[in-house]
Protein backbone atom coordinates (compact mmCIF):
# COMPACT_ATOMS: atom_id res chain seq x y z
CA UNK A 1 0.00 0.00 0.00
CA UNK A 2 1.22 3.37 -0.41
CA UNK A 3 0.62 6.70 1.47
CA UNK A 4 -1.73 7.92 -1.12
CA UNK A 5 -4.16 4.84 -0.13
CA UNK A 6 -4.31 6.25 3.83
CA UNK A 7 -4.99 9.56 3.21
CA UNK A 8 -7.67 8.62 1.09
CA UNK A 9 -9.56 6.25 3.83
CA UNK A 10 -8.81 8.90 6.82
CA UNK A 11 -12.15 10.96 7.54
CA UNK A 12 -10.44 15.15 8.18
CA UNK A 13 -11.34 15.76 12.17
CA UNK A 14 -10.94 19.58 12.18
CA UNK A 15 -13.77 20.00 10.46
CA UNK A 16 -15.79 17.92 12.51
CA UNK A 17 -14.72 19.41 15.51
CA UNK A 18 -15.60 22.89 14.16
CA UNK A 19 -18.86 21.92 13.59
CA UNK A 20 -19.27 20.13 16.62
CA UNK A 21 -17.83 23.20 18.50
CA UNK A 22 -20.49 25.68 16.65
CA UNK A 23 -23.69 23.62 17.25
CA UNK A 24 -22.24 23.86 21.16
CA UNK A 25 -22.23 26.99 21.31
CA UNK A 26 -25.30 27.32 19.28
CA UNK A 27 -27.31 25.61 21.53
CA UNK A 28 -25.39 26.84 24.62
CA UNK A 29 -26.72 30.47 23.43
CA UNK A 30 -30.03 29.34 22.84
CA UNK A 31 -30.88 28.11 26.31
CA UNK A 32 -29.10 31.13 28.23
CA UNK A 33 -31.53 33.12 26.16
CA UNK A 34 -34.57 31.49 26.97
CA UNK A 35 -33.70 30.88 30.98
CA UNK A 36 -33.42 34.12 30.93
CA UNK A 37 -36.37 35.59 29.31
CA UNK A 38 -34.50 37.93 27.09
CA UNK A 39 -37.69 39.02 24.67
CA UNK A 40 -37.16 38.42 21.04
CA UNK A 41 -35.83 41.22 18.81
CA UNK A 42 -39.36 41.33 16.28
CA UNK A 43 -41.82 42.17 19.04
CA UNK A 44 -42.69 45.79 17.58
CA UNK A 45 -41.86 48.62 19.42
CA UNK A 46 -44.27 50.41 21.68
CA UNK A 47 -46.61 53.43 20.37
CA UNK A 48 -45.95 57.00 20.81
CA UNK A 49 -49.61 57.99 19.00
CA UNK A 50 -52.38 55.55 18.14
CA UNK A 51 -55.86 57.03 16.60
CA UNK A 52 -59.30 54.94 15.89
CA UNK A 53 -60.51 55.67 12.13
CA UNK A 54 -63.44 55.30 10.72
CA UNK A 55 -63.93 55.35 6.81
CA UNK A 56 -67.10 56.15 5.09
CA UNK A 57 -67.53 55.39 1.77
CA UNK A 58 -70.04 58.27 0.82
CA UNK A 59 -70.86 57.45 -2.84
CA UNK A 60 -69.70 58.86 -5.56
CA UNK A 61 -65.99 58.21 -4.86
CA UNK A 62 -66.47 60.28 -1.65
CA UNK A 63 -64.20 59.59 1.87
CA UNK A 64 -64.87 60.75 5.07
CA UNK A 65 -61.98 59.94 7.67
CA UNK A 66 -63.38 60.09 11.00
CA UNK A 67 -62.00 59.79 14.45
CA UNK A 68 -63.57 57.10 16.18
CA UNK A 69 -63.35 58.28 19.57
CA UNK A 70 -64.32 61.89 19.04
CA UNK A 71 -66.37 61.71 15.63
CA UNK A 72 -64.68 64.61 14.59
CA UNK A 73 -64.16 64.42 10.12
CA UNK A 74 -60.60 64.50 9.95
CA UNK A 75 -60.76 64.49 6.13
CA UNK A 76 -62.43 64.58 3.41
CA UNK A 77 -61.27 62.60 0.35
CA UNK A 78 -62.37 63.25 -3.51
CA UNK A 79 -62.53 61.06 -6.21
CA UNK A 80 -59.16 60.11 -7.67
CA UNK A 81 -57.51 61.63 -4.42
CA UNK A 82 -55.04 59.65 -2.19
CA UNK A 83 -54.79 56.01 -4.02
CA UNK A 84 -52.51 54.43 -1.72
CA UNK A 85 -55.26 55.59 1.07
CA UNK A 86 -58.16 53.91 -0.86
CA UNK A 87 -56.44 50.93 -2.23
CA UNK A 88 -55.04 49.88 1.73
CA UNK A 89 -58.17 50.67 3.19
CA UNK A 90 -60.35 48.89 0.86
CA UNK A 91 -57.68 45.70 1.03
CA UNK A 92 -58.49 45.65 4.63
CA UNK A 93 -62.15 46.63 4.48
CA UNK A 94 -63.05 43.48 2.28
CA UNK A 95 -60.64 41.10 3.42
CA UNK A 96 -63.16 42.16 7.34
CA UNK A 97 -66.29 41.22 4.91
CA UNK A 98 -64.76 38.07 4.04
CA UNK A 99 -64.47 36.97 7.39
CA UNK A 100 -67.69 37.90 8.46
CA UNK A 101 -66.62 41.75 9.87
CA UNK A 102 -68.59 44.95 9.78
CA UNK A 103 -68.04 48.11 9.00
CA UNK A 104 -68.37 49.05 12.37
CA UNK A 105 -65.67 47.96 14.39
CA UNK A 106 -62.77 51.56 13.41
CA UNK A 107 -59.33 50.85 12.56
CA UNK A 108 -56.04 51.59 14.31
CA UNK A 109 -53.25 53.79 13.14
CA UNK A 110 -50.34 53.99 15.05
CA UNK A 111 -46.81 55.51 15.23
CA UNK A 112 -44.29 53.56 16.50
CA UNK A 113 -41.17 54.96 19.19
CA UNK A 114 -38.81 53.46 15.93
CA UNK A 115 -40.76 54.94 13.18
CA UNK A 116 -43.00 52.58 11.69
CA UNK A 117 -46.73 53.42 11.00
CA UNK A 118 -48.66 50.85 11.49
CA UNK A 119 -52.68 50.16 10.39
CA UNK A 120 -53.67 47.76 11.95
CA UNK A 121 -57.56 45.80 11.35
CA UNK A 122 -58.90 44.21 14.96
CA UNK A 123 -60.99 42.22 13.57
CA UNK A 124 -58.93 40.59 11.35
CA UNK A 125 -55.70 40.95 13.06
CA UNK A 126 -53.96 42.04 9.95
CA UNK A 127 -51.44 44.71 10.70
CA UNK A 128 -49.65 46.58 7.33
CA UNK A 129 -46.66 48.35 8.14
CA UNK A 130 -47.40 51.71 6.24
CA UNK A 131 -43.62 52.82 6.22
CA UNK A 132 -42.48 50.21 3.83
CA UNK A 133 -44.62 51.34 0.92
CA UNK A 134 -42.05 54.69 1.36
CA UNK A 135 -42.30 58.53 3.03
CA UNK A 136 -44.86 59.72 0.20
CA UNK A 137 -47.32 56.95 0.93
CA UNK A 138 -46.97 56.51 4.52
CA UNK A 139 -47.26 60.61 4.74
CA UNK A 140 -50.74 60.96 3.42
CA UNK A 141 -51.64 58.57 6.94
CA UNK A 142 -49.28 59.94 9.26
CA UNK A 143 -51.24 63.61 8.61
CA UNK A 144 -53.99 61.84 10.16
CA UNK A 145 -52.52 61.37 13.52
CA UNK A 146 -52.67 64.70 14.38
CA UNK A 147 -55.11 66.23 12.26
CA UNK A 148 -57.44 68.54 13.79
CA UNK A 149 -61.16 68.04 13.14
CA UNK A 150 -62.49 69.84 9.84
CA UNK A 151 -65.07 72.03 9.84
CA UNK A 152 -68.47 70.79 9.11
Amino acid sequence: MSDHDNVQGQTPVLPLVAIGVLLALTLAIVATVRLLGIPAGSEPAGSLVDRELHFEDLGGGFIAVVDARSEDRLEFIGPGEHGFLRATVRGLAQQRLREGGGPGEPFLLSGREDGRLLLEDPVTGRLIDLTAFGHTNAGVFARLLTAEAEIQ
